[in-house]
């Protein structure tokens, strides 16, 4: 019971991770716009 509630709180912890490198992304992305719009 333990191992199952560890392996969700370990799902959830990089499902987190990765919506949240997803968001910095994203952030990088619209930051890279206007310097193309620049050129």
């Amino acid at each position: 019971i333990v191992e199952i509630i560890v392996g969700k709180i370990n799902l959830n912890f990089s499902i987190d991770k990765l919506y949240r490198i997803k968001m910095l992304f994203r952030a990088k992305n619209v930051m890279a716009i206007p310097k193309n719009l620049m050129r």
